[in-house]
């Protein structure tokens, strides 16, 4: 769960630095009409697995909560009647 924390947390970076890069690129292509399409792709690349990377944490997350909320209620009444 401190994974899945850690990458909702660090989310909204991870993506922003993803953008700068590609924004860099573009200027570059631009400035210097010079083609980065391989540096291109791998950026792409990039951003898509770091989107399918959050899905999955989402959906695995979701998938984690049910049962964990059994497994604490179980543990409470475990205490209550120790």
């Amino acid at each position: 769960m401190n994974s899945l924390k850690a990458l909702e947390q660090r989310r909204d970076s991870i993506f922003l630095s993803l953008d700068r890069i590609e924004e860099v690129l573009k200027t570059y292509e631009k400035k210097f009409d010079k083609k980065k399409e391989h540096e291109m792709k791998k950026t792409m690349k990039l951003i898509e697995d770091t989107k399918t990377i959050n899905h999955i944490a989402t959906r695995i997350e979701k998938d984690i909560t049910g049962p964990k909320a059994v497994e604490a209620a179980k543990t409470k009444d475990n205490i209550k009647k120790f």
